[in-house]
């Protein structure tokens, strides 16, 4: 009996070493992504506790949310860039990456406490997908209403259909105007005006309603309901189905790319954002863009990833590493992101020459685009990564593939309604929206700062964006992922910077992850390419 047990209890030892050996093996990059994720979660969990926070949560709760926010993007630049650039630039005692043991085991604790709130969420929807009811915005209400009136033969772009939305589905959701009684942005209408507002709306659609616009019903492009048209037609009872399957599609070829060791750490990423999966359900339908752009780059990184060449030597074009070996049994045959994944059918779809893949990439692009405005904000991005990578030929042929792509499937409603169709992609910019969100709109709406205009704030987010762009051209060989993740960050100066544009960020930031540990997998290691021994672990 003694012996058995003491083999039990050596057998459980060996486990314990084996598991830490593990895990302490995990690249730091795992490790940063994580912190970032807790980040976001921070922000979006102020804003849940304090109900319309920054607004209502003063100075501290707004200066937190902002900072969390910037954290999760100086965290997410630091997990994908290059390790030998942040030796030279960050100091010793963070780039040497020393403080990560002390920091593995309750950072794993917290993450399966967090992964368990995850399936928790995911158990509660098919509660949340039983009926519309249940959707969180209005944006979601359109969008199936739109559907609702394609299939019926009429226009959404032409007419006024707010008020057959709202009685469609017995809801109330509008976004109110700055207008008329509530000029002042600090004091938008309370639910119980907001309601007096809809009265008034349904008694007398036709009679002008200072805060109420009914365009906002079609103020996207046209796949937003498009691409919700199978589902109503099939009787689905809310487009949630179709998001949650799209999510899970995500969360799959995350963890089908990612090399073997780090598949399941993928996974437990993927549950950290909670909010995240929450919203997919009925809160809007962003996932089509997290989806979409990861789609692209996975499509128009497979070809560059990795190159052979008839030398067999190592090369690096624009910063990304390209690894050659002319001893391959497969010799001559192009390196496809998804050669290890023969046994996934639904991944076989994407399995196409390395020849096509960018202009199959450039189409998704264009397809993206085309389901709503904050879309367009990663276009530019990934065409500079393009251009670097490809040259400015492929720039401009698959730029226009892309445009090619966004006009046809927006060209039935650019013939039959194009003054309707141009003035809806342009409300979300042109509308007098009340200030939201936990950028730097929430310092000033929390009390930190003054209140600024809201021309001010559109000028920073552009200028943010422009200064953006412009670094990422610079600095693209030591970041070259991070197209992902760097257009979003000019929204945190913009008038309105929800966290529902932020929440689903975790989730490209992953796939940016994986896109760059295939590459290292897949690379000859070089004192220039990956750092050393005891400065990774």
């Amino acid at each position: 009996m003694r012996t058995t047990q003491q083999a039990m209890i050596a057998a459980a030892q060996r486990g314990l070493r084996n598991f830490h050996t593990w895990l302490t093996s995990l690249p730091w990059r795992v490790t940063v992504l994580a912190l970032a994720c807790f980040a976001l979660n921070l922000a979006s969990d102020l804003g849940n506790t304090f109900g319309n926070a920054p607004r209502f949560g003063g100075p501290l709760v707004a200066w937190s949310t902002f900072l969390a926010f910037l954290l999760f993007f100086a965290l997410t630049l630091v997990a994908l860039a290059d390790a030998a650039w942040l030796r030279a630039h960050l100091p010793q005692r963070f780039a040497s990456f020393r403080w990560r043991p002390f920091l593995l085991y309750p950072l794993l604790a917290l993450s399966l406490w967090t992964a368990a709130q995850s399936l928790q969420v995911m158990a509660h929807w098919p509660a949340t997908l039983a009926s519309p009811r249940h959707y969180g915005s209005d944006e979601m209400y359109y969008a199936h209403y739109n559907a609702w009136l394609l299939l019926h033969g009429q226009n959404p772009y032409a007419g006024e259909h707010l008020s057959g939305a709202l009685r469609h589905f017995g809801v109330e959701n509008i976004t109110p105007l700055r207008a008329g009684a509530y000029t002042d942005p600090l004091r938008p209408p309370t639910k119980a005006q907001e309601h007096a507002l809809v009265a008034a709306y349904l008694a007398n659609p036709r009679a002008p309603h200072p805060n109420i616009a009914p365009a906002t019903t079609h103020s996207y492009p046209a796949l937003s309901f498009l691409i919700a048209v199978p589902s109503v037609w099939a009787g689905v009872p809310t487009l949630g189905y179709a998001q949650v399957a799209a999510l899970l599609a995500l969360i799959a070829c995350c963890i089908a790319l990612a090399p073997a060791p780090l598949r399941l750490p993928i996974a437990l990423l993927c549950l950290l954002d909670a909010d995240g999966l929450r919203s997919v359900a009925g809160s809007d339908f962003a996932i089509w863009t997290a989806a979409g752009v990861a789609l692209v780059w996975i499509l128009g990184t497979g070809r560059d990833e990795t190159r052979k060449t008839r030398s067999g030597r190592n090369t690096r074009r624009n910063g990304v590493l390209s690894v050659t070996n002319s001893g391959e049994k497969e010799e001559g045959r192009a390196f496809s992101l998804f050669q290890n994944l023969r046994a996934l059918s639904f991944l076989r779809v994407l399995r196409v020459s390395s020849f096509s893949r960018p202009y199959l990439a450039a189409l998704a692009l264009g397809a993206v685009c085309a389901v709503q405005q904050t879309a367009w904000f990663f276009a530019p991005f990934y065409l500079v990564w393009v251009g670097r990578a490809r040259g400015w030929r492929a720039l401009l042929r698959e730029g226009a593939m892309a445009a090619g792509a966004f006009v046809v499937i927006n060209l039935p409603w650019m013939i039959a309604s194009s003054g309707e169709w141009l003035r809806s992609l342009a409300l979300p910019m042109t509308l007098p929206l009340f200030p939201t969100g936990g950028g730097l709109v929430g310092l000033g709406l929390g009390g930190a700062l003054p209140l600024f205009p809201a021309a001010a704030y559109t000028a920073l987010e552009l200028l943010a964006y422009a200064l953006l762009l412009v670094c990422y051209a610079r600095w693209l060989p030591r970041l070259p992922y991070a197209g992902m993740l760097l257009p979003p960050a000019a929204l945190l100066l913009a008038w309105r910077s929800p966290s529902r544009y932020f929440i689903l960020l975790p989730f490209l930031a992953i796939v940016a992850l994986v896109l760059s540990e295939r590459c290292r997998a897949h690379a000859v290691p070089d004192a220039s390419s990956i750092p050393a021994q005891d400065q990774v672990y």
